[in-house]
């Protein structure tokens, strides 16, 4: 990792209410792969909220958070997101061995 310091500047380009894309994570006992559940989450009012409604919906399954690089609200669940991903947090665990990170376990 690299930090190097900058001169701060407003963009400007800024969106208030970004779309975040979730990604639910879970397999069964003797499967290879884990499935999927997405969820888009639009009109949060900051990640803190998004992580919190991960939270209420994980059941203890692993997740991926994204924000969606072109930011559409979702007008049909039935067409596919193609907008480009920035993950946040997570892993998709199909990629390899999982980290804790990305993951609540009910307490």
């Amino acid at each position: 990792m690299q930090v190097t310091p900058t001169v701060h500047a407003e963009p400007e380009d800024y969106e208030k209410y970004p779309t975040y894309r979730v990604n639910f994570w879970q397999s069964g006992p003797g499967q290879v792969s884990f499935n999927l559940e997405a969820f888009v989450v639009s009109g949060a009012l900051d990640v803190n909220q998004v992580k919190e409604w991960i939270r209420d919906h994980a059941a203890g399954r692993s997740y991926e958070l994204f924000v969606e690089v072109d930011g559409t609200v979702p007008d049909d669940y039935r067409k596919p997101r193609v907008a480009a991903l920035i993950r946040i947090e997570g892993r998709d665990p199909n990629m390899g061995e999982m980290t804790e990170i990305g993951r609540f376990i009910p307490g």
